[in-house]
């Protein structure tokens, strides 16, 4: 059980050092140097505000690449509307050469990490979160005063071990709607998910729905946000060690600060505060984010850094638990472009602790390179990804590596990205990940009439 519950405190930890878009996923899974929707310092997706909606930028296409059109009409951008499908697949390189886990859209939502993580560890801990944009099926649409977004998922998997074969499906579904009251934006979530595993002696169903609200105000000079979100989720387990019927609370309050003390550079921070109480099982977490990013407009060089902290407190009275975990994250990059090319290198340490089992400390470095060229009307990625593990006693894990690549191409008015991932783990242990997207443009320009 002690085990299970470091995995949760792992799966606690503030904000991830990794890629989720394809195209990062493509170029060495660099997350700081290669700006994809995700990875944009704005407060609906940094800030993770629904408020940040009303004013975060609409997609357009060019030849070569996905961009993002930050021009307005008065105080509000241009009306807009895109749909887009993604899609995953994951498995294990053997005989079979099969994937054995699919997604459209974000397989585990993440609440279920986030916020009731016991079913992730207790039944599925095999599945491996695979990065995938939160986003699989959306209609956005923007007005002069209020911007509506609507989205849904569905994953499904099987667990590569015989003796605990599951299967698990997971739909979600949210919608956001963001206004303003004069010069602050206000914007509401509503969403749900289920859970749901299946195995010979297995059957576990988790639903989770939740609401998070927020409201946010840009000035000259930066951006601010507030938001807050609750979750209840419901979790009804049969499995061989445990069964049980549980109901908790999940709660977080968070703020966010977007600075822009030049146009070539951008600043953002991100804090918050994470409460779940499930039974006799809880969870408290501070956690804090900032991202800086120089990007010139028309200069040769861009640079990224990022450090993330956080602080996990596990009690579980029916156990006798009482744990806590620290951890810190340090980040950074540079990379090249001109036209037609780029290409970048990043660096990221991280280390978690336990108290009072210091033991158990470890520290992580990443090291990412990737790159990616212009051909015809087609961009041509690829890259390469290491990360090694050394613990507190003085071992170490095994070094992972990612082979990657991937291309994009427009395709008369649909862009389409595909990227393939080759992980070795170990000599024996080596699995693939294919991940695309298909995007539809469908925007429309906003007059004020």
């Amino acid at each position: 059980m002690r085990k299970i519950l470091l995995a949760i405190g792992v799966l606690l930890l503030c904000v991830p050092l990794s890629a989720n878009d394809v195209r990062n996923l493509a170029l060495g899974r660099l997350s700081l140097l290669a700006e994809s929707e995700l990875n944009r310092l704005d407060m609906y997706y940094f800030g993770q505000n629904p408020a940040g909606l009303l004013r975060s930028a609409p997609v357009t296409f060019s030849d070569n690449e996905f961009e993002f059109d930050y021009s307005s009409e008065g105080d509000a951008l241009s009306d807009y509307a895109y749909l887009e499908t993604y899609a995953t697949g994951y498995g294990h390189v053997g005989a079979s050469k099969s994937f054995d886990q699919w997604a459209a859209g974000q397989p585990i939502p993440n609440e279920l990490l986030e916020f009731m993580p016991i079913p992730w560890s207790a039944l599925g801990y095999s599945f491996r979160p695979y990065p995938s944009r939160p986003l699989g099926f959306c209609w956005r649409s923007r007005t002069a005063g209020a911007a509506t977004a609507v989205s849904g998922s569905w994953s499904h998997g099987e667990d590569g071990v015989p003796v605990r074969r599951l299967t698990v499906n997971t739909p979600q579904i949210s919608i956001v709607r963001s206004g303003s009251f004069g010069s602050v934006d206000y914007g509401i979530e509503g969403a749900a998910f289920d859970f749901m595993a299946a195995g010979p002696h297995t059957r576990a169903n988790l639903i989770g729905p939740g609401v998070r609200a927020g409201i946010s105000a840009p000035t000259e000079a930066f951006t601010w946000g507030l938001s807050a979100r609750y979750y209840h989720p419901f979790f009804d387990a049969a499995i061989p060690f445990w069964s049980d019927t549980l109901n908790g609370n999940a709660l977080e309050a968070s703020g966010a600060l977007l600075l822009l003390p030049a146009e070539t550079l951008k600043l953002a921070l991100r804090g918050g505060y994470k409460w779940v109480k499930v039974e006799n099982l809880s969870f408290i977490s501070p956690w804090a984010g900032i991202r800086t990013a120089y990007d010139p407009p028309q200069g040769p060089v861009v640079a990224g850094l990022e450090a993330t902290w956080g602080d996990v407190h596990t009690s579980y009275s029916d156990f006798g638990y009482d744990e806590k975990h620290d951890s810190l994250g340090l980040g950074g990059g540079i990379g090249v472009r001109a036209e037609g090319y780029f290409g970048g290198v990043e660096a990221h340490y991280s280390t978690i602790g336990s108290r009072p089992f210091d033991a158990h400390s470890a520290g992580t470095l990443v090291l990412q390179v990737g790159g990616e060229a212009a051909v015809g009307t087609a961009v041509v990625r690829a890259g390469y990804a290491r990360s090694s593990t050394r613990w507190a006693s003085g071992s170490s894990s095994p070094p992972t590596h990612w082979f990657t690549g991937g291309f994009s191409m427009n395709l008369d008015g649909l862009k389409l990205d595909v990227a393939y991932n080759l992980t070795r783990r170990s000599a024996t242990d080596w699995e693939h990940l294919l991940c695309f997207a298909l995007r539809s443009n469908l925007s429309g320009v906003y007059t004020g009439e």
